[in-house]
């Protein structure tokens, strides 16, 4: 395999950067962790300079990173490999993957989730919200533009909530009678 060493000193950089660390500071949260790094090598690496990578530095990176050393060498664009591969096949940002698996761990709440991905009227409501999102976001410079958009955001909204009605009446259907309670975790 070959590896694109600009890209893998971007990455670095990147996840240095999010951590809140400057160049120095990281080589000495690298100390902490047992690895001596200088500054130079290290500013050459997040350019892309320098190629002779120890495994030790990877896997100290990996560690304060949270992800696997294939993010790092920027074989998967996910923090870890099986999230690469669900992104792919869903399409879900890390974000959401990763929320997903912390409501997993409720037991209820993707109980709850793959419920109401499976009732009828979901798609509408998500179909209407991204219309009604949409609308949100167009721009008119023209005055009898201004009250045209307005509408179409009135008109959005409207199917929304109507979606949204809907899906809540079916969940009465569905629910009715049961006992369900929204705090036990």
């Amino acid at each position: 395999m070959e590896y694109n060493f600009e890209m893998i000193g971007k990455r670095i950089r990147k996840e240095r950067k999010l951590l809140g660390y400057s160049q120095h500071a990281i080589l000495d949260v690298l100390r902490e962790k047992g690895y001596v790094i200088g500054y130079n090598k290290y500013s050459q690496i997040e350019t892309g300079k320098y190629y002779n990578y120890d495994f030790n530095f990877l896997c100290v990176l990996s560690e304060l990173f949270n992800c696997e050393i294939g993010y790092i060498l920027c074989e998967h664009d996910c923090k870890t490999g099986r999230n690469t591969d669900i992104q792919n096949e869903l399409g879900l940002s890390e974000e959401s993957i990763e929320l997903i698996k912390i409501w997993k761990s409720s037991g209820e709440n993707i109980s709850f989730l793959n419920e109401l991905l499976q009732m009828s009227q979901f798609e509408l409501l998500i179909e209407r919200l991204h219309a009604y999102k949409h609308s949100l976001s167009q721009d008119w410079s023209f005055d009898e533009s201004l009250v045209k958009i307005n509408n179409d955001k009135a008109i959005s909204a409207y199917y929304a909530n109507d979606s949204l009605s809907l899906l809540l009446e079916e969940m009465r259907k569905r629910y009715k009678g049961k006992h369900v309670n929204p705090h036990k975790h």
